[in-house]
Order: structure tokens, then C-alpha cells, then sequence
């Protein structure tokens, strides 16, 4: 069996409040097959895309605390706070399909 293109394990992603921190997200483990088409499914509010925008590094630091044990893209070590880093590789190399497809797809472009 290959190595997963993108794997992430140990995610904890935390609301900052004025009374501390909310614990949103916890222990979130994936490792996505390369080739291979992956949905994140569950119920309303149960943070898949909190999970989807923390691993992209697109959660907003003022509001949000992310942590991940391994975050790691076709073997590469990744840190989703580390700005700069995760600009190189967003929409590169990983992107993400927003809930509303419609908003964020123009039917005029193909994908790929």
C-alpha cells in the first residue's frame, strides 16, 4: 500500500473566548489515499469544515487555536499556522470545494 497523499493526525481546534478556551474539534485522524476522491460527512455543526479549513491553514488565528500531532502532504511535514508555508501549497498542491458549490465553482472553467 502507497503512503496517503495528505495525512493528518491529532487535530484540536479550540474557540477563543473571554472566559478562555471551547474545545470545537478533537482528535481528528485521516489519511487520504492519493487518487482516490474522499467526502467528510456527519451532522450539522459537527466541524468538517472547521476540520477542512484548520488542515488548509485558513481558520482564522484571532478566533481559533489549532493544533495537529502530524500534518503531512505527499510525505512533506506541514505546520497549518505557518502562513507562509501553507500559501505554497494551497491551491497548488490541496484545495478545498467550500459547501456551496455553486459560489465557489464557475460553470465557464473546467477542474483540474
Amino acid at each position: 500500500m502507497s503512503r496517503p497523499a495528505l495525512e493528518l493526525s491529532g487535530l484540536n481546534v479550540d474557540l477563543r473566548t473571554p472566559d478562555g478556551f471551547r474545545p470545537l474539534v478533537r482528535d481528528v485522524d485521516l489519511a487520504l489515499a492519493p487518487g482516490r476522491i474522499t467526502g467528510l460527512a456527519g451532522e450539522s455543526g459537527s466541524g468538517k469544515t472547521l476540520t477542512a479549513l484548520s488542515l488548509l491553514g485558513l481558520a482564522d488565528p484571532a478566533t481559533f487555536r489549532v493544533h495537529c500531532t502530524t500534518l503531512s502532504l505527499d510525505g512533506e511535514s506541514l505546520d497549518p499556522g505557518a502562513a507562509a508555508a501553507m500559501h505554497a501549497v494551497r491551491g497548488r498542491r490541496v484545495a478545498m470545494v467550500f459547501q456551496d458549490p455553486a459560489g465557489a465553482l464557475d460553470p465557464v472553467f473546467t477542474v483540474g
